[in-house]
């Protein structure tokens, strides 16, 4: 996870550097980021004849929840592209 986010750090500064607007790569971060997930956790083990054990929440709670750190993990993606 580390290796992957310094990559990621990396990616987006050298892109804020050409001239790409921060939303654009934060849109692209959770987009893509959202559809590997998905295609990894979900896709994938049933390709290779196993059970999926995603689960869809069911609760309210569990939605905030998610909800939440995505929306305070687009905020740390937007100010770790500001830092530097």
């Amino acid at each position: 996870g580390a290796c992957c986010g310094a990559a990621v750090y990396i990616l987006i500064r050298r892109a804020g550097k050409k001239g790409v607007h921060t939303l654009q790569l934060l849109f692209s971060w959770v987009t893509f980021g959202t559809m590997f997930s998905l295609f990894a956790g979900v896709v994938l083990p049933v390709m290779q004849g196993k059970s999926s054990s995603f689960v869809w929440p069911t609760s309210l709670d569990a939605w905030i929840y998610i909800f939440g750190v995505c929306i305070f993990g687009s905020m740390g993606h937007l100010l770790m592209n500001y830092a530097g």
